[in-house]
C-alpha cells in the first residue's frame, strides 16, 4: 500500500508486511520550544525557507550540520549546538572534510558538551552561555515510525526496514530493503 493509511486491524492478504513507515523527528522536551521563532529543520530545509540574522541550530547530527551549511549559505550567522563533545558523528568520511570546511567558511560558531536549559525571548539557554538569536531551528534527530509493528506481527511476518527500524542514511536503508525483498 502506498499513500494510504494503513490501521492495525486492517486485512491484507499477505503472508509477509514489509513495513517501511519511516522516521518522524524528535522535538526535545526544552521549555520555550513552542515560540514562533522556534522552526524545525525539516520546514526550514523542504520549504527553502530564508532565514536571516543570528540563528541557533539545536543538534550536531548530519540534518543540523547541513541545516548550518544551507543557513551559512544565506547568509545568517549562526551558532550550533550539540550535547555531545563533537558534532558530524555518523557522517561518511569522504564528506566530512567537505562539511569541516564549509562550517569554517560560513564562520559557524560551535559549541560542543552544551545542554539547551530553556528558550527564552529570542535567546537560547545553554548550561555555560546564553546566546542570542532571531531564529532557532531544531535538528534534534530522529525517531523510528514503527507502531504499526507489534499489531501487525500477530498476523503476519513482518519486515521492519529503512529509518522504520533505525534512523540512517538513505544508502543503508535501501540496502537493507534490497536485502529483505531477496530473502523472500
Amino acid at each position: 500500500m502506498i499513500n494510504k493509511e494503513v490501521k492495525a486491524d486492517d486485512e491484507f492478504d499477505a503472508d509477509t508486511i514489509i513495513l517501511a513507515t519511516g522516521s518522524k523527528q524528535i522535538v526535545p522536551p526544552i521549555q520555550g520550544i513552542n515560540q514562533e521563532f522556534v522552526l524545525q529543520a525539516e520546514d526550514v530545509l523542504e520549504n527553502q525557507k530564508e532565514l536571516k540574522g543570528n540563528v541557533v541550530v539545536i543538534g550536531g547530527g548530519l540534518v543540523g550540520t547541513e541545516t548550518c551549511k544551507y543557513l551559512g549559505n544565506q547568509g545568517a550567522h549562526v551558532t550550533l549546538v550539540e550535547m555531545k563533545d563533537n558534532i558530524a558523528d555518523g557522517i561518511g568520511a569522504t564528506f566530512i572534510g567537505h562539511m569541516f570546511a564549509k562550517l569554517a567558511e560560513y564562520q559557524v560558531d560551535v559549541k560542543t558538551s552544551e545542554t539547551v536549559k530553556k528558550i527564552k525571548n529570542h535567546e537560547v539557554v545553554l548550561s555555560n552561555t546564553t546566546v542570542p538569536c532571531d531564529y532557532v531551528v531544531i535538528a534534534a534527530g530522529y525517531k523510528s515510525r514503527n507502531e504499526l509493528a507489534e499489531e501487525l506481527s500477530k498476523k503476519y511476518d513482518v519486515k521492519v526496514v529503512g529509518d522504520a527500524s533505525s534512523p540512517r542514511r538513505i544508502l543503508d536503508a535501501t540496502a537493507e530493503a534490497y536485502n529483505v525483498v531477496n530473502e523472500l
